[in-house]
């Protein structure tokens, strides 16, 4: 805060100076040069003429001084008055409204154009005006408290929400900076509209509530439609498995008791029909399993590898011994965060599928390998077996979807649409690389979770 005493020294400074100079070069010219005068010289007429002489030199030097003082004062008023100039010239042109308070009273003290046009008052009217007429009723409690902040800071920046000749509501930021005003402690005030972006801001916040509420209900939407068409599969799989039984009980015993009685077309008609029957309830099965997956909730934990790769690879033995297939296990981690058993059924689907298509290897091999990522742990099932066409990359993870006969490799067309279910389940990912004739691998991707989940 600007105390008297600055204000005084502020204004007087210039004459100050000169007094000051004056009397300690006089008075140290007095004390001293008559001293020396009468050390140097002893007679009396002779000392008068350099008394004189030093009177001559006293009013010389003093002159200088003055004169320097003088001319370094009327450079200081011209380079002030230049500058005021500049900042008047500033102030008027300035393209955001700007106002001069005094603090003591709040009154305006001076306004730019802008402010006449941003508010709808002219300078007359301003001058009638407090700061306080410009605030909105609500904010009037606050003005002793931004006037404390800025007295103690000397620049305070803030929000608020004033009120146009017209009646009109304008919300604005403002900045405040103290200065002296024609001897007065004053503060300039730079006004930012903000009520177009506070405008757009609201209506931007009402239509992502809105976007929100519609993803929201549509979310709702199809998941009970999903709910519905997983209900509707499981009750439809389910209860063919019933009729589907009593298809291949009849087959069956039709061939045990009666098949002397058909002929030989008879005999194969009926085990075309047991074919049918047991790929009809694999696929029910494999719907079955989808639709279980899709149903059961998620227990994400913590899922140790190595038991899981050994259950996995005692469930294939027969298959595995049998063929001589050779499998080699290289993980460079210890564990994974999924749910157990859609990992489980994920892994077993991918073996499955390479055991399946390595049958026409001379020396089948298949390799389940891993690589440490930042953010998640990739998995891959590597086979030497028939591949594919990447052009069929996206469609073998469609349900239903096969690339090749199922006489030849026998399927449901559902395994990896398991595969790429139970990965998109712990935001996850599946994806494969292949070649026709070069075998295939295929990577799952699983996110690493925080500590504390």
């Amino acid at each position: 805060m600007i105390t008297p005493f600055k204000r005084f020294v502020r204004i007087f400074s210039p004459a100050l100076r000169v007094a000051v100079l004056y009397l300690l070069i006089g008075g140290g010219w007095i004390l001293f040069s008559d001293r020396i005068l009468e050390i140097l010289v002893q007679d009396a007429a002779e000392l008068s003429r350099w008394q004189s002489v030093k009177g001559i030199g006293f009013v010389i030097a003093m002159a200088i001084i003055l004169y320097a003082e003088r001319a370094h004062a009327i450079r200081l008023s011209r380079r002030q008055e230049e500058l005021l100039s500049q900042r008047i010239a500033l102030f008027e042109q300035a393209p955001s409204p700007l106002w001069v308070v005094d603090l003591h009273d709040l009154r305006f003290l001076a306004v730019n154009p802008a402010a006449e046009q941003f508010y709808g008052y002219s300078r007359d009217e301003f001058a009638d005006l407090t700061l306080s007429d410009l605030r909105h009723p609500q904010e009037q409690a606050g003005i002793a408290g931004m006037i404390e902040a800025l007295l103690e800071g000397g620049i305070y920046r803030y929000t608020s929400r004033h009120i146009c000749k017209d009646g009109r509501e304008v919300d604005v930021t403002v900045t405040a900076r103290t200065l002296l005003w024609e001897g007065k402690l004053a503060a300039v005030f730079s006004i930012t509209d903000i009520t177009e972006l506070l405008d757009n801001e609201r209506a931007l916040r009402e239509l992502t509530q809105q976007l929100e509420q519609r993803v929201a209900e549509r979310t709702a939407d199809l998941q009970r439609k999903n709910r519905e068409l997983e209900t509707f599969a499981y009750s439809i799989s389910h209860d063919l498995k019933a009729p589907l039984r009593g298809i291949d009980g009849y087959s069956r015993l039709l061939l045990e008791d009666h098949a002397q009685s058909l002929n030989e077309e008879g005999r194969e008609f009926l085990h075309a029909i047991r074919r049918g029957a047991t790929q009809m309830a694999q696929l029910i099965d494999a719907l079955l399993e989808y639709s279980r997956l899709e149903r059961r909730n998620l227990v994400v934990g913590r899922v140790e590898m190595r038991p899981l790769i050994e259950t996995l690879l005692n469930e294939f033995e027969n298959d595995i011994e049998s063929r001589a297939v050779q499998v080699s296990v290289n993980l460079p981690f210890d564990s994974v965060d999924h749910d157990y058993p859609s990992l489980y059924q994920a892994l077993h689907n991918l073996l499955e599928n390479a055991l399946k298509f390595t049958q026409k290897q001379p020396q089948p091999h298949i390799e389940i390998g891993g690589e440490e990522r930042d953010t998640s742990r990739i998995l891959w099932v590597r086979d030497n077996g028939i591949g594919f066409d990447l052009q069929y990359h996206d469609r073998i993870f469609e349900i239903f979807q096969r690339l090749n006969h199922s006489d030849e490799y026998p399927g449901t067309g559902v395994g990896l649409s398991i595969v790429r279910k139970a990965m998109e389940r712990v935001g996850g990912r599946v994806w494969a690389v292949s070649a026709p004739g070069e075998g295939a691998t295929f990577f799952v991707e699983i996110p690493k979770r925080s500590s504390n989940l």
